[in-house]
């Protein structure tokens, strides 16, 4: 949440309801990620959000240098980590019972 608020003039367009949805969805790919050991995602991964507030808030980069199709990361491997432990103690305290089942 620091970094989308220090970043927040990057997506003053985007609702505070896309913000929060695209930040859970990375939080989920995040702990997809960290489970399966993948540290490498393709734009299908991130079709349902808004890829500018995760790129604007530095918790992924794009790699499209001598790529037909750009490589979406995290910062750094201990981001996605935390990302991941973040979105999982979320899962964990909520009170809906299809995200705990998620």
């Amino acid at each position: 949440d620091l970094m989308v608020e220090k970043n927040k003039y990057k997506t003053s367009h985007v609702e505070a309801t896309s913000i929060a949805e695209s930040i859970a969805h990375c939080g989920d790919l995040a702990l997809d990620g960290v489970l399966n050991h993948k540290f490498d995602f393709e734009r299908d991964d991130w079709a349902s959000v808004k890829e500018e507030v995760l790129l604007a808030a530095g918790l992924i980069h794009r790699y499209a240098a001598q790529r037909l199709y750009p490589v979406y990361r995290f910062f750094h491997k201990s981001f996605q980590e935390y990302t991941a432990a973040r979105r999982l103690c979320q899962l964990l305290i909520s009170g809906n019972e299809a995200d705990r089942k998620s």
